[in-house]
């Protein structure tokens, strides 16, 4: 995770230039009247919260896969964009949801009354479809939903691309209660912070905001592009100038994801009724407000400690987002866990999870950080690799798809090679085809035989000029891709059904050709269309700098590499003898056939499951091991002090580390050693009765966590105090406090000095070792003296 912190100053006529993950800057704190909120007495009752979600997107970044279906119904992890902004609302508590859509309204129609309205029905929520025939951005649409009066206070408005796992009840409280002090305080805006490195930002936009820490209110907001680089820019006016303005501290983040969802006030909507200037509600409304002259709205920040917060926005955060799902980042929205938004599946070692009624062969193999689910067909010698593969997908002979997302319904051929994908729903891959970095397949295509498209390639069943003039929305007014046969295009492939759009990979913008500018005119308006495909390439899946120098020639290549990882194998395991398990008779009892396929599932009895080989894990397991794990012991740390300084029941603050072990899914041996190392960094070695105190206190905690594995406490506060020299000369006193409190056993201390592990290591640790011995042999003398004891009675 990144941190803030680093100290930026500046000033000038036009500004301070900032740069980093965080900053903080001095200033003179301004009288906002929305500081430390205090409870007042009788409030009037609340009228229900109520959902807004902006089903349309208003861009092309999934192009063609939107031609024909709604983005917002576009399965990440194989479930629909919607289910998881309406599973939000429905956990934070509304009573109603208002879905504003102009494009495929009645295809969304359908989904909800199909898939949503009985169930929300049964919980007392109901959920509205509202067309917004006129929209054309999202400022648009809710200005017409302010133009029907339904809403009557304030409101959670969510972004269709969504996917939030933040407790939002206490931040809708937050802001109420802010609201009955400040009627200024028209918006709260919900965060996530996550590192510099992370694949869930989106590559072509970076949000900065700058906060007043007091009170978390957003004092200036900007994006800053992918490309060109740029340094963000702090407003002069924030600058402290006087004793009546400017600010004492300022954080300028860096480190923000925006979670697309926000906490708005009645005023809202009105605001953008007032103002047709605002549009997109980041690029416009905010800053709009922000910097306005003619009024005193405020919005607030909320960072979520806890919690998942993203918008699958472009092809590339859609793809990030997808694989923090399969690696139960969004907990509980996990595949394997009760809470899943679509049917649960069985999950195995390494991420992968499988789904009901998969057939797949026992030579197939199924890498890690891999989704198939239900009713899908694999075929020998097929390997899956980091991919999720929709419900009743077939894969072919031969075939390997890595990195890629296969939604419901595609059939794959034989020898077919894919990697960094995404194919539409219903789509047809042919027999011999390879498929570079990047490609977009559009729903009901069909591509191939023995062709091999380029990096970045996209296949629509239209032409991708004719689709521009119209708009997404309007090509999808009328008309499913049923309704109109898909062209061919023989670039495609000789039994295609679709047609080749302008790859935007391929198309060099001025600063890759070195070309010069003739005027200054031209260089203008030329320079901004190289600058909107330079950041429309950063949106794509797969695109990046090893992405332009690898061709599709070398695709082969790399995906031989990835059938060597860890995987799971289908093989002669799965039958009582050499046979497979094919299915079930209509009773429910297992039948033998003579294929050689597998019949997978996680649940019913009888059933073979998924069997593991002993390969080592791949590099990108491991490195998401090492983010998962680095994540957990921040949060088990913050945890763990809050317990300390609130002094919590044991009880309480086990649940919470289990709760974090269980989001996290690390090993207890990793609770166990934040737990000893968080304690033993508050023991004071000049205070012996504190330290004392403390173990008293809490080492019931410790030995929760060490039940299983006593022998690795000692080995941890072995370690600690080994690399920690003001804590080494702790070491012999804790191990007492450690016998006499009864935090490990007599025979876990033995145990340690006898191992292996107590003897690895620097001099220091063999120091402490040897320091211990006196302790040892008090233990093992009192055993005897106990042991005579026995006898003699």
């Amino acid at each position: 995770m990144a941190s803030r912190g680093n100290k930026q100053s500046g000033g000038g006529s036009g500004g301070a230039a900032a740069s980093g993950s965080g900053s903080h800057a001095k200033k003179n704190n301004r009288d906002s009247g929305s500081g430390q909120l205090q409870s007042g007495g009788d409030q009037p009752e609340e009228d229900p919260l109520v959902a807004v979600l902006l089903a349309d997107s208003y861009d092309n970044h999934f192009a063609p896969l939107t031609l024909n279906w709604p983005r917002c119904l576009l399965p990440l992890a194989n479930v629909p964009l919607l289910h998881y902004s309406v599973e939000s609302a429905t956990r934070a508590g509304v009573s109603h949801i208002y879905v504003l859509t102009r494009s495929h309204a009645h295809l969304i129609r359908q989904h909800v009354n199909d898939h949503l309205h009985n169930l929300l029905h049964s919980q007392g929520i109901a959920i509205t479809v509202m067309s917004t025939p006129e929209a054309r951005s999202e400022g648009d649409a809710i200005r017409e939903l302010d133009a029907k009066q339904v809403l009557r206070s304030d409101f959670l408005l969510y972004r269709s691309d969504s996917v939030c796992t933040m407790d939002l009840r206490p931040v809708v409280d937050l802001h109420r209660k802010r609201r009955a002090i400040d009627k200024d305080a028209i918006m709260t805006m919900c965060c996530m912070q996550a590192g510099d490195q992370t694949t869930m930002r989106s590559k072509a936009m970076r949000p900065v905001q700058y906060i007043d820490p007091a009170t978390n209110q957003i004092l200036h907001y900007e994006q800053l592009p992918g490309l060109p680089k740029r340094k963000a820019v702090m407003p002069f006016e924030l600058l402290r100038l006087d004793d009546k303005t400017g600010f004492d501290e300022i954080d300028v983040r860096f480190d923000l994801v925006d979670a697309g969802v926000y906490i708005c006030s009645i005023d809202v909507p009105p605001l953008f009724s007032e103002n047709f200037d605002y549009q997109s509600l980041s690029l416009d409304f905010i800053p709009g407000i922000l910097t306005s002259d003619l009024l005193d709205s405020k919005i607030f920040l909320h960072v979520g400690k806890r919690g998942y917060g993203g918008r699958a926005q472009d092809t590339q955060t859609y793809d990030a987002i997808s694989r923090d799902v399969l690696r139960r980042w969004t907990h509980p929205f996990t595949p394997a866990s009760s809470a899943w938004l679509s049917e649960r599946m069985t999950e195995r070692r390494g991420w992968r999870y499988v789904g009901q009624e998969v057939q797949a062969h026992r030579s197939s193999n199924v890498g890690p950080c891999s989704m198939i689910a239900s009713r899908c067909t694999l075929e020998p010698n097929v390997t899956i690799t980091g991919s999720v593969l929709c419900e009743g997908v077939e894969i072919g002979n031969g075939s390997t798809i890595s990195k890629s997302h296969i939604h419901p319904s595609v059939t794959v051929g034989k020898q077919v090679k894919m990697i960094s994908c995404i194919i539409g729903k219903g789509a047809r891959i042919l027999d011999n085809v390879t498929l570079g970095r990047g490609c977009l397949i559009g729903a009901d295509c069909v591509v191939g035989p023995n062709v091999s498209l380029p990096d970045g390639s996209r296949v629509g069943s239209k032409e991708r000029e004719s689709w521009d003039e119209e708009e997404e929305d309007e090509a999808s007014k009328s008309n499913s891709s049923s309704d109109v046969p898909a062209k061919h295009d023989a670039r495609v492939g000789a039994e295609s059904k679709g047609v080749l759009w302008t790859n935007l990979w391929q198309k060099k913008d001025r600063a890759q050709t070195g070309a010069e500018e003739e005027n200054e005119s031209e260089d203008d308006e030329d320079g901004d269309i190289d600058e909107d495909i330079a950041n429309l390439r950063l949106r794509a899946i797969g695109f990046n700098d090893e992405a332009e120098t690898k061709g599709v020639q070398n695709i082969e290549d790399e995906l031989e590499d990835n059938e060597s990882v860890s995987s799971i194998a289908f093989d002669s395991e799965f039958g009582s003898d050499d046979e497979d398990l094919d299915g079930f008779s209509d009773d429910g009892r297992s039948t033998h056939s003579s294929s050689a396929f597998s019949h997978v599932s996680g649940t019913r009895g009888g059933v073979t499951n998924l069997t593991l080989d002993d390969e080592v894990d791949t590099q990108m397991e491991k490195e998401a091991v090492s983010a998962r794990l680095a994540e957990f012991e921040t949060e088990a740390k913050a945890s763990l002090m809050r317990a300390l300084e609130e002094n919590h029941s044991i009880d309480n603050a086990s649940l919470e580390l289990k709760t974090l072990r269980m989001a996290s899914n690390v090993s207890l041996r990793d609770v166990q050693k934040v737990v000893v190392e968080t304690l033993l960094d508050r023991c004071k070695p000049a205070d012996p009765k504190s330290v004392q105190a403390l173990v008293v206190r809490w080492g019931k905690l410790i030995a929760q966590v060490s039940q299983d594995d006593e022998q690795q406490a000692v080995v941890v506060m072995q370690s600690y105090c080994a690399s920690h020299p003001a804590k080494i000369n702790l070491f012999v006193p804790l191990l007492k406090l450690f016998y006499n409190e009864d935090v490990v056993s007599d025979e876990a201390i033995v145990a340690w000095w006898r191992s292996k592990a107590s003897q690895t290591g620097n001099e220091k640790m063999l120091d402490l070792r040897t320091r211990a011995q006196g302790v040892i042999r008090y233990i093992l003398e009192d055993d005897d003296d106990e042991d005579e004891e026995d006898e003699d009675e």
